[in-house]
């Protein structure tokens, strides 16, 4: 009896189960992947605006979601109101827990689609031969510590004090990112 209670109640919560396991795949993989093709100030300077674009499809995703797959009830008012109410809900979720998810989606709508390439000057402050190289823009003296982001080859061409220039891709919101995740020097 105590099983087959726990198998109804499972069988209920399905979605709700299968909701909670996607969303920690997201964090576990996509965030981080985001992540990797930006350098630390790129993705720090997103504005308002920004972000209340991405808030704002994730609001209507997630009204198209509830309304579909997730609202059980015949009564058409009743389901609206509930899906409107389930979406508000998760709309102060992803503002207020979720930020990482929010930007994760901003510079992946970012990379969607390359306006023109550009290059930045930057000191190299220190080399180590685990791969973390330290820069310095030239611009704004914006300090960044890179890990893993140079290829071997590029590692073996820079030591402390130069200056490389980096070749960025500019996206739809203007950020600039690496094209493969790797720092590709300028000659």
């Amino acid at each position: 009896m105590f099983l087959y209670e726990h198998m109804e109640r499972l069988k209920r919560n399905w979605k709700l189960l299968l909701g909670i396991g996607i969303f920690l795949l997201i964090f576990k993989y996509f965030i981080p992947l985001q992540y990797e093709y930006y350098l630390e100030r790129d993705f720090i300077e997103i504005t308002l605006i920004q972000t209340l674009i991405i808030v704002g499809i994730v609001f209507l995703i997630s009204l198209i979601i509830f309304y579909r797959f997730l609202s059980d009830e015949k009564d058409k008012i009743i389901r609206i109101s509930q899906t409107f109410a389930y979406s508000v809900f998760s709309g102060f979720v992803y503002v207020f827990l979720i930020q990482g998810l929010v930007v994760g989606l901003g510079l992946l709508a970012n990379r969607i689609s390359d306006k023109e390439q550009v290059a930045e000057l930057f000191e190299v402050t220190y080399v180590m031969k685990n791969g973390e190289v330290g820069i310095r823009a030239i611009e704004d003296q914006y300090f960044e510590r890179t890990e893993n982001k140079f290829t071997r080859a590029e590692l073996e061409k820079i030591k402390e004090g130069d200056t490389i220039n980096i070749i960025f891709r500019k996206g739809l919101f203007g950020k600039k990112y690496l094209k493969s995740g790797i720092i590709k020097i300028a000659e």
